[in-house]
């Protein structure tokens, strides 16, 4: 399913949804319309550099730039 409005992309395998991954029926949707970006909304903090900021205290340690 493709909404070109709200640039949003779904599947019945709901593999963002569950594991936070687009997955490739979404990708190919993606190349088919000619989105050469993938949206924001679908790049989690999780996977971005910017990840390291919320890690656990137990794994502050491995932080590169901690203390």
């Amino acid at each position: 399913m493709v909404d070109r409005e709200s640039d949003t992309y779904s599947c019945e395998c709901a593999m963002f949804e569950h594991m936070g991954i687009l997955c490739r029926h979404a990708l190919k949707m993606m190349v088919h319309v000619g989105v050469c970006r993938i949206p924001s909304h679908y790049i989690l903090k999780r996977w971005s550099r910017d990840a390291r900021d919320v890690l656990p205290d137990h794994l502050k340690c491995y932080q590169k730039d901690s203390d």
